[in-house]
């Protein structure tokens, strides 16, 4: 016995109790175009890309602490932010994807929210795939 195989020996233990946490689902999108031009409407369209992840998510703040910035003589305030994904089924997610909160039991306010993965940690004994984001408008 060995401490890497008794973990090993775990690992679909612990990742079920991660996500056992993840009581929020999002849909998650490949990065767009963005706004795109529509000669039919003549008008600008936003293009959301392909969905390419839709299941059970968890967000979580990163850090305990916001921290204030002076951007441009205005006072900001930012915070860091994760998604948290199931391991197995999340692959295919990675930097620039957005991620849109379609429903959140614990915290309606999260409803709706979009978020952009700013970085894809990986890590080969994970529980879960924690995504550091920021906010979109």
């Amino acid at each position: 016995m060995s401490l890497g195989s008794d973990l090993l020996a775990q690992l679909p233990y612990l990742r079920a109790e991660a996500e056992s946490r993840m009581t929020d689902t999002c849909t998650i999108y490949t990065a767009g175009a963005g706004r795109v031009w529509n000669d039919e409407t003549l008008s600008y369209d936003d293009d959301e890309g392909v969905a390419i992840y839709s299941g059970p998510c968890r967000v979580k703040r990163g850090n305990t602490q916001a921290a204030s910035e002076d951007a441009a003589g205005q006072p900001l305030t930012t915070q860091s932010l994760e998604v948290h994904l199931p391991v197995l089924t999340s692959s295919l997610v990675g930097v620039n994807d957005i991620v849109q909160i379609t429903n959140a039991p614990h915290d309606p306010a999260l409803l709706g929210r979009r978020f952009r993965i700013t970085s894809s940690p990986a890590h080969s004994q994970a529980t879960a795939r924690r995504l550091p984001v920021e906010e979109t408008s």
